[in-house]
């Protein structure tokens, strides 16, 4: 079963992720509120996804925390988002994720996305 990492700040909008991942065949075996905890997360665990919301808690938002991780890995990186200005896009390539998806997410198109990627 393939190990999915939810990196996403609001409570609500993860649990219904998570659930819908669930429904999907999919293990989401943590959800990480913060860069620093998504980085912690990634370090003690394996994940074959991260799903990452760009607007985060904390010092770090999501663009720095996977490019934290790309120091050490390629695993592939969808992103969620309410932001699609042009600045925020061009940063987020620097990442090279497989996915940008602009919030509220459509469940069918979260969908499509992570199949493609895992398969």
């Amino acid at each position: 079963m393939k190990n999915i990492l939810l990196v996403e700040d609001e409570f609500i909008i993860a649990r219904m992720i998570e659930n819908h991942l669930e429904s999907m065949g999919y293990t989401s075996n943590h959800i990480a509120m913060s860069g620093e905890k998504a980085i912690e997360a990634f370090h003690n665990h394996c994940f074959d996804l991260l799903l990452v919301d760009i607007k985060l808690n904390g010092p770090m938002d999501g663009i720095e925390t996977v490019e934290k991780i790309r120091e050490s890995s390629s695993v592939p990186v969808i992103y969620m988002s309410g932001n699609s200005d042009k600045q925020t896009l061009e940063r987020s390539e620097r990442t090279q994720p497989v996915d940008y998806l602009v919030k509220p997410l459509k469940m069918e198109l979260l969908q499509r996305s992570i199949q493609k990627t895992l398969g």
